[in-house]
């Protein structure tokens, strides 16, 4: 997608509130979605990618996206799990 983030996470986020997420569901991806734009931000990128989502959660969690199912805290899956949203 070809989007700068921003435009991407409030688009993702509209699509959660159409879809029926309750509005403690789009405040966690929210929060997710904040923290993504101040980091890519602090790295001058403006385009999400899953490298730079990668790179997030490690730097972020120390948490592997290919771990998903191995050793990550429930808490940085879920953070993946709303980055596979982008």
């Amino acid at each position: 997608m070809n989007k700068p983030i921003e435009t991407l996470c409030s688009d993702v986020l509209s699509q959660l509130s159409t879809s029926g997420y309750t509005e403690g569901g789009i405040r966690k991806h929210a929060t997710t979605y904040k923290m993504l734009i101040a980091y890519a931000k602090e790295r001058q990128v403006c385009r999400y990618s899953e490298q730079l989502g990668r790179q997030f959660m490690s730097e972020r969690y120390g948490a592997s996206w290919d771990g998903k199912c191995g050793n990550n805290t429930q808490y940085a899956n879920e953070k993946i799990v709303h980055l596979e949203k982008l």
